[in-house]
């Protein structure tokens, strides 16, 4: 005769299998995480290596091929000069700024009149109105 476990029999077995499991799946994941760091850093420490003992082997091959040669001074590095805006490029105003600047300096009563309406609105949307 076979018992079927209940859900809570299950639920105890499955999470015992997860306390088990995950530690060693943190572990594993850790420890992909650190090789790929020291492989590239290995990579770049290699790769620095190489340039250089190439730029050693080039003067060395240039002195003994070259007569008169000289060694190559290190290479000049230039920065470049910051950007500055002229005056000319200043910011432009739009004309109509100017007027919805004026416009904001009178109350809703008065903008309603110029704009030939009575309806009551914000005064932001009268200024829309007039510039329209």
């Amino acid at each position: 005769m076979t018992t079927v476990p209940t859900t809570a029999q299950i639920a105890q077995n499955l999470e015992r299998a997860a306390r088990v499991i995950a530690p060693a799946v943190a572990l594993a994941v850790t420890s992909v995480m650190l090789l790929a760091e020291l492989a590239y850093s290995l990579g770049f420490q290699l790769g620095t290596a190489v340039h250089t003992r190439n730029d050693q082997l080039a003067a060395v091959w240039r002195r003994l091929w070259v007569p008169g040669a000289e060694p190559a001074a290190a290479p000049i590095t230039v920065k470049p000069a910051p950007i500055r805006l002229a005056a000319k490029l200043q910011p432009q105003v739009h004309p109509l700024a100017d007027l919805a600047a004026d416009l904001e300096t009178l109350t809703c009563a008065q903008l309603r009149s110029l704009a030939g309406t009575k309806r009551k609105a914000r005064k932001a949307e009268l200024i829309a109105m007039l510039l329209a």
